[in-house]
């Protein structure tokens, strides 16, 4: 779900917890920001935890999301993990967590944003339906000011809006501290996460970095 596996040097991983004592078996789809897609099965077994590696799965990948179902209703807890490297390979210097969330919904906020200083901002979109869906972008500033910024999602695709550029776009302080809305046209259900890295010293990874998803309305 996020930008920085662009970058060669980060793993991802799907972590899957079956805490019942019903087998669970798993239909994974990963979504590409042009709208591809890629569907994988997994057994977890009874109170069981499994391990899924993206990097094993689709390679070095860039920006993608991804959606676990699970056959017959079983219950199951998605959580996934990104770690990235420094300077060498699987020498990992930060990582970040999300647990996973279990629908879309079409007005999402995010309280936290920054540009300022080192940080690195996204807003990354996903949509899982079938047609591409309008979004709109409002960005609250802490002197009071909100625009919005109009975009598009394609269908079963994922879209990163790098904040920097969005807050040019819009005519506001480009190194600034804000919160963002996002709303579907129509009420399309749509997912929302928010990305910040920060300290990036010229071709060095991140020194750190955090994601959230965002507060679905």
């Amino acid at each position: 779900m996020t930008r920085p596996r662009e970058t060669p040097g980060f793993d991802t991983f799907y972590l899957v917890l079956n805490p019942t004592p019903t087998p669970a078996r798993l239909h994974a789809r990963f979504s590409f920001p042009d709208g591809q897609t890629i569907d994988r099965a997994y057994d977890v077994a009874p109170g069981a935890r499994r391990n899924v590696w993206l990097n094993d799965v689709l390679g070095q990948v860039g920006a993608i999301a991804a959606r676990f179902t699970s056959e017959g209703g079983v219950p199951v807890i998605v959580e996934r993990s990104i770690y990235w490297a420094w300077s060498e390979p699987n020498g990992w210097l930060e990582g970040t967590n999300s647990i996973g969330v279990t629908s879309g919904a079409a007005t999402w906020h995010v309280p936290e944003g920054s540009t300022s200083a080192a940080f690195e901002d996204f807003l990354l979109v996903d949509n899982p339906t079938d047609e591409v869906v309008t979004v709109y972008i409002s960005v609250f500033t802490e002197d009071g000011r909100r625009e919005t910024l109009e975009g598009t999602v394609p269908a079963r695709g994922r879209s990163t809006f790098y904040m920097l550029s969005v807050l040019e776009r819009l005519g506001l302080p480009p190194r600034s501290s804000f919160a963002t809305r996002v709303t579907s046209e129509g009420g399309v259900p749509i997912v929302v996460e928010h990305a910040m890295y920060w300290q990036r010293e010229g071709d060095r990874y991140w020194h750190g970095g955090g994601s959230a998803f965002g507060i679905a309305r």
